[in-house]
């Protein structure tokens, strides 16, 4: 067996590429709203499920993650807009919303987390300034990104034939802990 410069290399080199630890996304305290304008008024939804995992490297900083979020999950009190967005989520052919976080930036506790958004059944590469902020036991990950649903291929949800309808722009909003263990 070789024990040269290079397998101690390449070990070491696969050793920085293991996450240290998973942490799970604890559903019960995660908040998400996602909010955007209208040719009427302004509008907010609630998201009442998120889950997801963060993976923290040697050193115990966030390395990489995701977020998944049910399209049905998304709760704007009303039936009609309900209703609406999940049709131009397209949810019953792309349940699942995610973010998969591939690549992070750190300076100090702001994040850039840079990854893939899927909804609607388009993929984006996108990037999402995130604080994380140790705590007790995980770490708080929040945050705030606008999204263009034109450029994510998601229909403006529309009302009275057109003449209601959705800005491009919606913004989303969020705070989730990330603890160790299974967080259901």
């Amino acid at each position: 067996m070789i024990y040269g410069p290079l397998s101690q290399l390449l070990a070491l080199a696969a050793l920085l590429l293991l996450p240290t630890e998973r942490l799970d996304i604890d559903a019960a305290s995660a908040r998400m709203e996602v909010s955007g304008t209208s040719t009427v008024h302004d509008w907010s939804c609630a998201v009442e499920s998120v889950t997801g995992w963060v993976n923290t490297d040697d050193s115990g900083d966030v390395a990489s993650g995701a977020i998944q979020v049910p399209a049905g999950a998304i709760e704007c009190g009303k039936r009609v807009m309900n209703r609406k967005l999940r049709d131009a989520l397209r949810a019953e052919d792309h349940p699942v919303i995610e973010f998969r976080g591939e690549r992070v930036v750190r300076r100090g506790d702001a994040l850039a987390v840079e990854g893939r958004l899927s909804v609607a059944g388009t993929t984006a590469e996108m990037t999402v300034p995130v604080e994380a902020v140790p705590e007790q036991s995980g770490y708080r990950l929040s945050g705030t990104v606008t999204l263009s649903l034109e450029a994510l291929n998601v229909d403006r949800p529309s009302a009275v034939l057109g003449t209601i309808k959705t800005g491009d722009e919606v913004t989303v909003s969020f705070s989730v802990l990330a603890i160790p263990g299974s967080a259901s």
